[in-house]
């Protein structure tokens, strides 16, 4: 399996007394939104790594955002059309994206983190392995993972046996 990640860091947002967005205020969405259960159990396992890197480093878990996953996952389609990877429009075109969607918006994007597979097997615990693994690996990425943001938004979008995935981080 192949794998090619690239990541986006923004400053850092300004400073205020709460930078968080709380979930139940943009949206407490407790369900996968727009996709198939493939991909909705593939995101999820995505997460669950993703916070247990975490966890081994002393940080909180970050929360799933599925109104946040849309938007990341409509990214990963488009970087499929497009046949790269990209960080095109961040963060202003995905804000677009959730607000057009929903009507809401987090008031901020901090870093992005794509990626590219190629899996020959499906498996979720695999695939994500090989996302999770190769975003770790990546000094940049684990700053994103590692990072102090509160919540995350995770998009893949398969075609064929290539996976690309998206994570925001707001």
């Amino acid at each position: 399996m192949a794998v090619v990640a690239v990541n986006q860091i923004l400053p850092p947002p300004p400073q205020t007394d709460d930078l968080s967005i709380p979930e139940q205020s943009f949206g407490d969405e407790t369900s996968c939104y727009q996709a198939d259960e493939d991909i909705c159990l593939l995101e999820a396992t995505i997460a669950e790594k993703i916070n247990t890197a975490r966890q081994v480093e002393g940080l909180s878990p970050l929360i799933l955002n599925h109104r946040v996953s849309f938007a990341a996952r409509k990214w990963s389609e488009e970087q499929s059309k497009q046949g790269q990877l990209s960080h095109d429009g961040f963060p202003r075109d995905r804000l677009a994206q959730i607000k057009e969607e929903f009507g809401s918006q987090p008031q901020f994007l901090f870093a992005e983190n794509v990626a590219l597979i190629s899996a020959f097997s499906g498996e979720p615990d695999r695939v994500s392995d090989e996302i999770v693994n190769g975003w770790l690996g990546s000094p940049g990425h684990r700053r994103n993972i590692l990072s102090q943001s509160n919540a995350t938004g995770i998009g893949v979008f398969r075609s064929g046996n290539v996976y690309f995935a998206t994570q925001i981080f707001y």
